[in-house]
């Protein structure tokens, strides 16, 4: 038996409220994140002009995978509030049915290049697990990871999108005038 409608909405405002959660977890962390990466960067240009003999050897490569991560941790923070980039010239021609049609081709095929990320992302954890990251004692594996653990982030976020739009009467619509 298929679901009602009302049973599509509690599905839909389940998954909306574990998107949110999500939200707002990777709001924290990638503000951490940005964080740590201001801090470490911050000590070590006080330290390379005031004292040059004590610089952190590991600084510039923390900085940068603490962007890294923060930058992957970022981008589904960007697909919840559909402000990725994006050329909607083509959809924009379209109203109606047609419109959410388009926008769910275009949600299928994005989260199809997404899981082909994935897996080549989990692939490049493999490769790098003998390697150890530059001036610092780790695994490369661990900078590498947050390319699937970001792109699966992003997958969960387009398909909750995508369902929100198919199914909610309250899926947020932009406009060009609120992106502006």
């Amino acid at each position: 038996m298929a679901p009602n409608k009302k049973e599509e909405g509690e599905f839909v405002k389940a998954l909306v409220k574990i998107s949110d959660k999500l939200d707002s977890t990777l709001r924290c962390i990638s503000a951490a994140l940005m964080v740590g990466f201001f801090v470490v960067m911050l000590v070590q240009v006080i330290l390379r002009n005031l004292f040059p003999a004590h610089t952190l050897s590991w600084a510039d490569g923390a900085c940068r995978y603490l962007f890294i991560w923060a930058t992957f941790l970022g981008a589904p923070l960007a697909t919840k509030r559909r402000s990725q980039i994006t050329i909607s010239f083509i959809v924009d021609r379209f109203h109606g049915k047609a419109h959410k049609v388009i926008e769910g081709i275009m949600s299928i095929l994005t989260t199809v290049i997404l899981v082909l990320l994935l897996l080549w992302g989990i692939n490049g954890v493999r490769v790098t697990i003998p390697q150890t990251a530059d001036a610092m004692n780790f695994s490369a594996a661990w900078i590498y990871a947050a390319i699937p653990v970001g792109i699966a982030l992003l997958i969960f976020q387009t398909v909750i999108c995508a369902v929100e739009d198919l199914f909610s009467q309250e899926a947020p619509v932009f406009e060009k005038e609120d992106i502006e």
